[in-house]
């Protein structure tokens, strides 16, 4: 096995295990501008905004290849990964359309 493999390892090759890791195209991510908002970052690169947050926080769908990017830009305070527990997030929206006044419609 060639030692510059991406995924090699002592291991790995012990037990003649093959290691591949996937990544997926897109995820959800935070995104914190350095001093003004990554919005048009965002957009610039692919992304989707869900939802725009106070200072300079966004919520939003990234390609991975621009999240890999962004954590090395100055523009980029900070990004990471965040998960969501559906079954509290259905229960949440729940709620939130209960709480909303009735609408005139």
């Amino acid at each position: 096995m060639n030692r510059r493999q991406f995924g090699f390892s002592d291991t790995a090759e012990a037990f003649g295990a093959r290691i591949d890791i996937s990544i997926p195209d897109q995820g959800l991510y935070l995104v914190v501008g350095h001093g003004s908002s990554p919005v048009g970052l965002i957009r610039h690169s692919g992304g989707r905004i869900i939802f725009d947050l106070a200072n300079h926080r966004v919520l939003a769908v990234l390609p991975t290849q621009a999240f890999l990017a962004f954590r090395s830009y100055r523009e980029i305070a900070f990004i990471g990964p965040v998960n969501v527990d559906e079954e509290r997030f259905a229960r949440f929206m729940i709620l939130m359309k209960q709480s909303q006044p009735p609408t005139n419609d």
